[in-house]
C-alpha cells in the first residue's frame, strides 16, 4: 500500500525487510488444504492491513496526507491484497482515466480491490464501513468518501467532496446499485452522482464487474467472515473487470441510463 523512502545503506536495508515480510501468506497458503487456507489467509489479510496503515502513516508523516496520496497507496495495496488472497483480474479495455467519475455494479467487497488493482481512485462508501475494526480505518486513510444515506446534509457534503476530487484530476469510484446484488442483473442506479458529472461535464467511465463463480456474491444476511472463508477456501478467484467506453453528457438522466446499459449488457454476456 505504501512505499516507504529510506536513505543510507540503513534505511535500504530496513525498506527491504519490511517488503519482504509484507507478502507471506502469498508464499505458503497455496501448499495448505483448503479450509486451512481460507484461515490463514483471514490472518495474513488483518496483519497486512496492519503493516500498510502503518507504512501508510509514515508516508503521510514525511509528506502531508492528501487523496493524491492515499489513491496512490491504495492502488498498491489491493495489487498486494489480491496476491495474498490469490484474487485474479481480468481486464477487459483500457484501465480507466484518471479524473473519471468511475460507476460500477457491485458484486461483494472484492469489488474494491478488483478496481483498485487497475487504477488509482478513491471510493464512495456507506458511512457503516468507517466503523469497521482496522477495515474502517484503512478506508479512511485510502481517500474514502463516506455517505449517511438517510441524512440529507451528509449525501450534498459527499457530492461536494466527490466534485472536489474530481476537479483536482482524481478519479472517484462509486457503486450506484447502492448494495451488493448477485446478477447477472444490475439494479436500477441512484441519480446522485450522475448529477455532478452532468453539471461538470465530467466523463462518466462505467466498469462492469462479474465474478467467475455468481456464488461468490456477498448479499443478504451473510456475515463478512462466512463470506470470506468460504469464498477464500480456493487458491484462486477470478474477477472480471470490463470497462466500458467514456460518456459525457449535461443531462444526468441520459448518463445514468447509458451507464446502466452498457454495465447491465456487459454483465449478462458475462455471467448468463
Amino acid at each position: 500500500m505504501l512505499c516507504m523512502r529510506s536513505t543510507g545503506s540503513a534505511g535500504k536495508a530496513s525498506a527491504e525487510y519490511l517488503r519482504g515480510i509484507a507478502l507471506p501468506v502469498a508464499d505458503f497458503a497455496p501448499a495448505m488444504d483448503s479450509p486451512t487456507r481460507a484461515v490463514w489467509r483471514a490472518a495474513g489479510l488483518f496483519c497486512h492491513m496492519i503493516f500498510c496503515i502503518l507504512r501508510y502513516l509514515w508516508a503521510a508523516a514525511r509528506h502531508g496526507f492528501s487523496p493524491a496520496l492515499g489513491a496512490t497507496h491504495a492502488h498498491r495495496f489491493a495489487r498486494s491484497v489480491n496476491r495474498l488472497l490469490g484474487i485474479q483480474v481480468h481486464m477487459r479495455g483500457p484501465a480507466p482515466r484518471k479524473g473519471t467519475l468511475i460507476v460500477a455494479n457491485h458484486r461483494s467487497y472484492i469489488d474494491a480491490t478488483a478496481v483498485l488493482d487497475q487504477t488509482m481512485a478513491g471510493f464512495l462508501a456507506k458511512s457503516e464501513v468507517e466503523s469497521w475494526p482496522v477495515i474502517g480505518l484503512g478506508t479512511r486513510l485510502g481517500g474514502t468518501i463516506f455517505v449517511q444515506r438517510d441524512n440529507a446534509e451528509s449525501r450534498k457534503a459527499a457530492r461536494r467532496l466527490i466534485a472536489e476530487r474530481l476537479r483536482q484530476g482524481l478519479s472517484v469510484v462509486v457503486f450506484p446499485e447502492g448494495t451488493t446484488h448477485r446478477g447477472p442483473d444490475v439494479l436500477p442506479f441512484k441519480k446522485g452522482v450522475f448529477h455532478i458529472a452532468a453539471e461538470g461535464r465530467i466523463p462518466v467511465t462505467p466498469l462492469a464487474i462479474t465474478c467467475e463463480q455468481p456464488t461468490d456474491a456477498w448479499i443478504g444476511a451473510e456475515s463478512f467472515l462466512g463470506h470470506f472463508l468460504r469464498v477464500f477456501v480456493r487458491k484462486r478467484v477470478h474477477i472480471n473487470v470490463h470497462c466500458g467506453p467514456v460518456f459525457v453528457d449535461s443531462d444526468p438522466d441520459a448518463l445514468r441510463n447509458a451507464a446502466w446499459e452498457w454495465i447491465t449488457q456487459a454483465c449478462l454476456c458475462d455471467e448468463q
